[in-house]
């Protein structure tokens, strides 16, 4: 196996951290001290406010984590294979060495220890992967950031902040060291034009962000963190993995009582146990066939590193002891001693057994899946009495209910004060004083998934959260510091995600995988990702088995840039005329000899299928479609139709998104906003007014709509349109477009403004043919919706070349052009008889009617003298 990495860094390294060690180092080892000589900083209250203006110096920070080692002589750690080359695997690409020496100088300049000052234009200079004109630093984005930057340092200088003209020079200065930050993206150069712009607008987007979190941390007076000194306290505070992961290790039979404790105890089932010990389990157990039978009793399987095997056995053992279960084990080190009464345990023969697995979530049996909400939220009913079971199911409740856009609108008045509404719930429920005795670790986990999946503008819940149990006393582990870490990765805020890490420090929680892959996230930098995942082998978190997976994640977009192309070093900004002439087998293949066969999940197709759409490749994206629909394990979903769709859109390839619509129809994957959106937004681009009408109805009988397509449509429907012989000059005035509305509609769009009309014609749509269903699929009829617009567009030309040359023959003034209606191609609804589906169609269809739609198109007016 290998992660396509082969040379080491030999650069000079440019710092050394606070332990004298090279952050950079000469060789692939790395020195560190045995886990059980650093002393953990014992559990100490905090502050609730723990991102306040002032903070303690960096030195007093930690002075355990930064002290270098003596005298110790760190342990090989062991990983999947045994090939002892495959700790130069994991170095990176081969490079000229000024190359090499080029790099570190880009990925160091934006982490300078230094206070933040304007660059020279020296260093600007030095830049070679990002590109000049079109990103250069006279880019219009720059100039309103770096005043205000130039605004900040003035105050802090004592001097009142001037509007007076800022020089060119200067603004430049001031933006540019944000260009080569580690965690900004850089630009790539695609062979679409629209999604090179697409690339440039995230950089800007990125340095603005920068900017802006520069400014904040001057305002309040709070230092640069530099990534190197949180990288280093991540390795220093890792424990490392010292063994090999041994499947199936251990053994444990277990009571019936024992094996329904580890299925439904709160915080101590099987999922709760591998989250805080890194071992996987499987649980088998029958379920009584007789109520007067003797209850059958369970196995466990346990797989891990030595470590985490006896985490886990430890964990067992406890909650056995508090409940009086039987348990026994076998495969142990050492010897151990079986609970009392462990031999009498009952394994009936011949008698089928259930499985569940602590790497699949959604076997947990408490486990909520997502539902559609028809109420308020202060409808979902509270239980009568508190147990950490009725919590728990309490918040699973609130967080996984699903409300409308459109009814969240009628029941709040909108879709932000919805959620205010919900988040004041569930800061009720965990601040109910009956409650208390109830709150458990995997309640709070659920709220602050939720929190967090509203984007950064609710993190102070989160933290609020976090406080509150903490000064309650409830139990965290990592995965709660890793899940409020996770708001600060999205918007690349480096400082707080050292200061959520160093809070979990204090508190006793140590980094584990997931805090290493949100740090590899944040992370734009390409060969700091892989100096990162040197260091993570050091670690031995390679023979952990969803470890290769989640780092091929953070690669996959990376290796489809290099494949293929001639220049590695310029693959990182310019994609353009890479050949993919042979299609996407080649490239797996290449995949699987670099991270062997375990890469394939869901989540890294949708990332290649997401960069091949980027770089134009749309055949490779449907020949990838089709091979993850082949496979047993994984299938494809909404996610990866509504990525194919968007780079159709941005491409402007209308044959390729029909093709991925027949696709999703074809293995039954539901079709959401976006979707809808995706395809409406380019067939109005591509001006077919056949396929707009047409999207639309599709969209407002299932209630999927989007904002953008309703506000299109308020602004494009004409109730009271001039006569239909009207003459106008101007060709672009009137454009194809369809009649969004039913003839009956009209009356009532004539009582409402123009913006309102988009979302009332979407509701009638509904109200009326809600239990209605389209007769063929939304792909066929684009596809017949292909033709009827090409013959619109090519009256249109026809009229338009007549009258050029009309305009040839010198006669008096042009001929102007008029607008015309014609039937367009109309929508057939059925209704069903009966539920259930046949190979797609509901079975037992009764009346059909059609929806008719009409076309308004420019055309020729006849000349009269």
């Amino acid at each position: 196996m290998s992660l396509g990495i082969t040379l080491s860094w030999r650069a000079r390294s440019h710092r050394l951290g606070v332990s004298r060690i090279s952050l950079i180092p000469r060789s692939p080892r790395w020195s560190r001290a045995h886990p059980a000589h650093l002393s953990l900083p014992c559990r100490q209250s905090i502050h609730t406010d723990f991102v306040a203006t002032t903070r303690r110096p960096r030195e007093a920070d930690y002075e355990s984590g930064h002290a270098p080692a003596q005298g110790i002589t760190p342990k090989p750690s062991h990983s999947v294979t045994a090939d002892s080359s495959l700790a130069a695997e994991v170095s990176l690409p081969s490079a000229p060495r000024t190359g090499e020496r080029q790099a570190l100088n880009d990925a160091d300049r934006a982490s300078s220890r230094k206070p933040l000052t304007p660059q020279s234009s020296t260093a600007a200079k030095n830049t070679p992967r990002i590109t000049s004109g079109r990103y250069g630093s006279s880019s219009p984005i720059d100039q309103p950031l770096s005043r205000l930057e130039l605004d900040s340092e003035r105050k802090q200088d004592g001097k009142r902040a001037t509007r007076d003209p800022i020089p060119q020079n200067q603004r430049n200065k001031a933006i540019q060291k944000y260009k080569d930050s580690v965690l900004v993206s850089p630009p790539i150069t695609y062979d679409v034009a629209r999604e090179t712009r697409t690339s440039s607008q995230r950089y800007e987007e990125g340095v603005q962000r920068q900017s802006r979190l520069s400014i904040i941390r001057q305002i309040k007076g709070v230092r640069f963190t530099n990534w190197r000194d949180t990288l280093d306290l991540l390795r220093l505070r890792t424990r490392g993995v010292l063994t090999a992961w041994k499947p199936y290790a251990r053994k444990i039979d277990a009571s019936a009582d024992l094996a329904e404790a580890l299925l439904h105890t709160v915080d101590y089932t099987i999922w709760d146990i591998q989250d805080r010990s890194r071992c996987q389990i499987e649980l088998h157990w029958a379920e009584k066939q007789k109520p007067s039978a003797k209850p059958p009793a369970a196995r466990l399987l346990l797989s891990g590193d030595d470590h985490a095997l006896e985490h886990a056995v430890e964990e067992i053992t406890r909650l056995a002891t508090r409940i009086g279960g039987r348990m026994r084990i076998d495969g142990a080190i050492g010897s151990r001693v079986s609970t009392p009464l462990a031999e009498e345990l009952n394994f009936p023969d011949g008698q089928p057994m259930k499985t569940w697995h602590s790497t699949l979530h959604f076997e947990r049996p408490a486990n909520q899946v997502q539902y559609t909400l028809e109420r308020r939220y202060e409808e979902i009913a509270k239980p009568r009495m508190w147990t950490p079971q009725t919590f728990e199911a309490y918040i699973a409740a609130l967080t996984r209910s699903c409300l409308a856009p459109t009814l969240a609108h009628k029941l709040y008045g909108s879709g932000v004060a919805a959620a205010n509404a919900l988040l004041g719930l569930l800061h009720g429920a965990f601040d109910d004083p009956e409650a208390r005795s109830s709150l458990s670790t995997r309640a709070l986990k659920l709220a602050l998934q939720f929190i967090e999946s509203h984007g950064h503008s609710y993190r102070h819940h989160a933290l609020q959260l976090v406080d509150d149990m903490q000064r309650l006393g409830l139990r965290l582990d990592t995965d709660v510091f890793n899940i409020a870490m996770g708001s600060n990765v999205k918007v690349k805020d480096l400082d707080g995600f050292d200061v959520m890490l160093k809070r979990m420090l204090r508190y006793g929680c140590l980094p584990n995988l997931d805090t290493w892959i949100l740090f590899l996230q944040m992370m734009e930098n390409e060969r700091v990702r892989r100096h990162v995942i040197k260091i993570m082998h050091s670690l031995g978190f390679f023979s952990e088995p969803r470890a290769v997976p989640l780092i091929a994640n953070q690669l996959a977009h990376f290796d489809v840039r290099e494949y293929g192309a001639t220049d590695k070093e310029l693959a990182s900004v310019d994609v353009r005329g890479q050949d993919w002439s042979d299609g996407i087998r080649p490239f797996m293949e290449s995949m699987d000899a670099k991270y062997g066969s375990s890469w394939k999940t869901l989540a890294n197709f949708n990332k290649i299928v997401n960069e091949l759409g980027r770089m134009g490749k749309y055949e490779c994206c449907l020949e990838l479609f089709d091979a993850i629909s082949e496979s047993t394990a994984r299938k494809p979903t909404t996610l990866t139709i509504n990525t194919m769709l968007l780079h159709g859109r941005s491409g402007r390839k209308l044959d390729f998104v029909i093709a991925a619509l027949e696709r999703a129809y074809k293995h039954r994957i539901h079709l959401d906003e976006q979707s809808y959106h995706e395809v409406f937004q380019l067939a109005f681009r591509l001006r077919k007014p056949n396929m707009m009408g047409l999207v639309w109805r599709f969209a407002s009988i299932k209630r999927m709509t989007s904002w953008h397509m309703r506000n299109r449509v308020s602004h494009n429907t004409y109730i009271d349109r001039p006569p239909a012989d009207a003459k106008t000059d101007n060709g672009h005035d009137w454009p194809a477009l369809p009649r969004f509305h039913q003839p009956d509609m009209v009356a009532e769009l004539q009582r409402l403004p123009v913006k309102k009309r988009g979302p009332a014609i979407a509701n009638m749509f509904w109200a009326r043919y809600a239990s209605w269903v389209p007769v063929d699929p939304l792909h066929a009829m684009l596809a017949r919706a292909w033709e009827a617009d090409n013959a619109v567009h090519a009256a249109v030309k026809q009229a338009k070349q007549e009258r050029t040359a009309l305009l040839s023959q010198n006669l008096d003034g042009p001929a102007p052009l008029r607008k015309i209606t014609v039937p367009g191609l109309p929508l057939v609804l059925r209704r069903p008889t009966m539920l259930g589906l046949n190979g797609g169609f509901p079975r037992g269809l009764g009346e059909s009617l059609e929806l008719e739609q009409s076309i308004t198109h420019l055309a020729p007016s006849s000349r009269t003298d």
